[in-house]
């Protein structure tokens, strides 16, 4: 969303300029404070699980302290991948809904990936949530070794660096190009 609202309030080309005509320092830049947020969140919510839920950790914790970092990336990544396909705002958030929401029907908890049919398998593995999932389980409950947990690291590390390498420098053209721009006339659109 933040990214997006550079493009909705017509500060694109500010925001690009800032970074010093940089696409990737403007993207990191802008990212940065969510990032470290949201691995803050995420850790509050594993000592909340582990201390005092009592979740139990069988197997290797500091796998899933990385898988959750990466984790927290590749949602950003697959936001940024959203809001530079559909260089607007509104659109980018719909369609990221549409990918997310059904995740919980999908990501193998509730009902065993093996028994869904072929679509809902590929969405399965379309979502980063069901590899930090599988992490997740392996590394508390089941107590798996680390290397039955290498296949699914390995696509949540793939979801962090291939969607900013495709789409960043797609974003920078819509940075660079006033067109991109939706410049809200709406009282309650504009930036503070």
């Amino acid at each position: 969303r933040s990214i997006g609202s550079e493009l909705k309030h017509g500060t694109a080309g500010e925001w690009l300029d800032t970074a010093g005509g940089r696409p990737w320092a403007a993207v990191l830049g802008k990212v940065m404070p969510y990032t470290i947020c949201f691995i803050i969140l995420v850790v509050f919510m594993l000592v909340l699980l582990i201390r005092f839920a009592n979740l139990p950790v069988y197997g290797n914790m500091r796998l899933v302290l990385g898988a959750s970092v990466l984790f927290v990336l590749a949602y950003e990544s697959m936001g940024l991948a959203f809001i530079a396909l559909a260089g607007n705002l509104r659109l980018a958030n719909s369609l990221a809904g549409f990918y997310a929401g059904p995740a919980f029907a999908v990501v193998g908890i509730t009902f065993p990936v093996a028994g869904m049919p072929f679509f809902a398998r590929l969405w399965h593995n379309s979502l980063p949530l069901s590899h930090y999932m599988c992490i997740f389980l392996d590394q508390t409950l089941r107590g798996a070794p680390s290397q039955a947990s290498s296949h699914a690291l390995l696509a949540l590390f793939l979801f962090t660096v291939i969607p900013p390498l495709l789409f960043v420098p797609r974003l920078a053209r819509q940075m660079r190009n006033p067109a991109c721009w939706v410049k809200s006339k709406h009282p309650l659109h504009r930036p503070l």
